[in-house]
């Protein structure tokens, strides 16, 4: 089974001059998913709200939002050194999910050498998910679609920054 589907790629670098004051908190994406894989399945955890049909999700309330099958672990984060390709590989506890491309590679670690990086999070996701669509009309009042489908997967690296 694939998991991972063909999408054109954001290319976000990030660029600033550590004499300005830097923002709050930075967002990078984790790029090289697809090779990663049977890692990424590694730190996948059953989510019980997918086992919901559909009365019972709108039941409880899960409405206008994506369930999906797998919850992810996303901690503790590392950022290790790939000195073949001069770049800096996520690992999540203890499994190497992806890469920061050389650009971003580079601002962090300047950021890091300046001690600027106050915590980092992630957010994983994607997958096989559900969700019940909720559409209201004044004369039929909410009536509720079920969709099933799969969602490319994602990675995205958030670092707080010391001001």
């Amino acid at each position: 089974m694939k998991l991972f589907g063909k999408r054109e790629k954001k290319n976000i670098s990030l660029t600033f001059d550590l004499n300005s004051p830097l923002p709050e908190k930075i967002s990078v994406q984790v790029e090289g998913l697809e090779e990663n894989q049977l890692s990424i399945a590694a730190l996948a955890q059953p989510n019980p709200n997918h086992d919901y049909g559909k009365s019972d999700l709108i039941d409880r309330r899960l409405i206008d939002r994506r369930i999906y099958q797998y919850h992810y672990i996303t901690e503790p984060i590392e950022l290790t050194s790939d000195t073949e390709n001069d770049h800096l590989d996520v690992v999540v506890n203890g499994h190497k999910i992806g890469y920061l491309n050389q650009k971003n590679s580079t601002a962090v670690r300047t950021l890091k050498s300046e001690n600027k990086i106050k915590g980092m999070e992630l957010s994983l996701g994607g997958g096989r998910y559900k969700c019940v669509i909720s559409n209201f009309s004044p004369n039929n009042g909410t009536t509720y679609e079920y969709e099933k489908n799969n969602a490319e997967y994602y990675a995205t690296l958030s670092i707080r920054l010391y001001k």
